[in-house]
């Protein structure tokens, strides 16, 4: 079998990338060959896999024009796939062509066919776009930042979601991390009958061993929608709790000075980026790992990765976090942007070592549901149907 795995970019280091670089040689291992077309020069292979450059995968709208539309099934035609696998092409044609040529699977990461931004988030709010894609959707770019705000960009994208409901009937399979996905994409005309949850997976981890020296660990990037704002406001709440936020983004100056008008000089420590390389140490340094995100993350595998690493983990229930942390077996769930129901969550846990040992314990375990395997053997029939 081969596969075409359709994505915007490998440039980057992102959840998408990484589900790639971990799936490409799993598929290897099993006798499928993969060739990845990407929107912007990618390098000469990735993961093992050979890669072409097809910058019309790029492309937003409802339409791709027609020198794109060309190139691209000439691209498809070359490759000579069974399968087109789309991860990241925001345009329903992408789609539309590929299926003249082979069956085609969508993985839906975000929400792209349902929103013009991808993200269903409002910023100014802070919380999910309940109301779906209309003509609101042009009062929302710019009273809660919702997508870009350029009218020809804003037109293109909504062109997109809108034509989205008419490409589905030409994709054999959609599959998403989480329900919470899956009844996003229902409720936005995707086919209820041919949406599969498969979830990410984590690999087992041995614990690093270093002294605890933190009690709260956040990774990710500095962005208000990952609510690192109420983290700080919580802290603020829980005497002698400790932080170290490890990342970097365009939220980080107002943050720092958010934290030193709080008093947390003190107990909280920005970190910056830190390499991937050096995060078992991190997390290993760390009692609870907090994901206060305001932003429905489709899955939030960062905190899945810290249970797998015996960290218990205090997040926001937003999106498809509750379907990996139920509340009380390694962690803890919080109303979204609720600093003091956050403060109580992590002075309970630092005041209760037993308890917090608990939980440690419990989290390898629920990791252990999320295994690469397990991912397999649901992903697998799902692309030889």
């Amino acid at each position: 079998m081969r596969i075409v795995h359709i994505v915007d970019r490998l440039d980057v280091t992102g959840g998408v990338q990484t589900y790639l670089a971990g799936l490409l040689p799993a598929l290897r291992e099993r006798g499928i060959q993969s060739v990845v077309f990407s929107a912007f020069e990618p390098p000469d292979s990735f993961a093992g896999a050979e890669t072409v450059h097809v910058p019309a995968v790029g492309r937003d709208g409802p339409r791709l024009p027609g020198a794109a539309a060309a190139a691209l099934g000439a691209a498809l035609d070359a490759a000579g796939a069974d399968l087109s696998y789309v991860h990241v092409a925001l345009s329903p044609d992408v789609a539309r062509i590929a299926s003249e040529r082979s069956s085609v699977v969508v993985y839906a990461h975000d929400y792209f066919p349902t929103c013009p931004g991808g993200a269903r988030y409002l910023h100014r709010s802070e919380t999910f776009c309940a109301e779906g894609a209309g003509l609101r959707c042009f009062v929302r770019a710019y009273t809660e930042r919702t997508t870009n705000r350029r009218p020809d960009r804003l037109l293109r994208a909504y062109g997109r979601v809108r034509a989205w409901p008419d490409a589905w009937p030409r994709v054999g399979r959609v599959l998403v991390a989480s329900p919470f996905v899956r009844d996003v994409l229902v409720a936005g005309g995707a086919p209820a009958d041919r949406i599969r949850v498969v979830p990410y997976w984590v690999e087992p981890v041995t614990r690093a061993v270093a002294e605890q020296t933190v009690d709260v660990v956040f990774v990710g990037r500095l962005v208000a929608s990952k609510g690192v704002g109420t983290l700080l406001e919580a802290l603020a709440q829980a005497e002698g709790v400790t932080a170290a936020i490890a990342g970097d983004g365009p939220a980080r100056a107002d943050l720092e000075r958010r934290a030193a008008e709080l008093g947390l000089d003190s107990r909280v420590r920005f970190l910056g980026w830190v390499p991937s390389g050096e995060r078992g140490r991190l997390l290993a340094s760390a009692r609870i790992f907090a994901m206060p995100s305001l932003w429905d993350e489709p899955f939030g595998i960062a905190g899945l990765e810290a249970l797998a690493a015996g960290v218990p983990v205090v997040a926001t229930e937003v999106g498809g976090i509750p379907s990996w942390l139920t509340d009380g077996e390694a962690g803890i769930l919080v109303p979204r942007g609720d600093a003091r129901g956050l403060a109580s969550a992590l002075r309970r846990l630092v005041a209760d070592p037993a308890e917090l040992a608990r939980m440690a314990a419990s989290g390898p375990a629920v990791a252990a549901r999320f295994s690469r395997e397990r991912h397999l053997e649901l992903l697998l029939p799902e692309l030889e149907a």
